[in-house]
């Protein structure tokens, strides 16, 4: 599965990409898988990152409970930037949005 973090300028992906919290091993800890599946790519020129890691079943499979990969991207959005958190009631965005792809 995998996810685009795409952001609306320099200073947000600066921002996030210096505080370490999408690395290898957050996501890793996040999802529950090994460290070494988890790949984080770096888009600087698009400011975007991207995270790719194994499905835990094929899409379609019968142990399968995300077709599409949709709740993905739900535990990223929840993740704090010095100490900014995204939530319904602050509506706080610490300036990224969170595509699946």
């Amino acid at each position: 599965m995998a996810s685009d973090l795409i952001f609306k300028d320099r200073e947000g992906f600066d921002l996030v990409r210096r505080s370490e919290i999408v690395s290898a091993g957050v996501i890793a800890r996040l999802y529950g898988v090994p460290v070494e599946d988890v790949r984080v790519f770096e888009l600087p020129a698009i400011l975007a990152l991207k995270i790719s890691i194994p499905r835990p079943a094929l899409s379609g499979d019968l142990n399968d409970s995300d077709v599409y990969g949709g709740k993905f991207h739900s535990r990223l959005v929840r993740l704090a930037v010095n100490g900014e958190k995204r939530t319904k009631e602050s509506g706080t965005d610490s300036r990224t949005t969170a595509s699946q792809s």
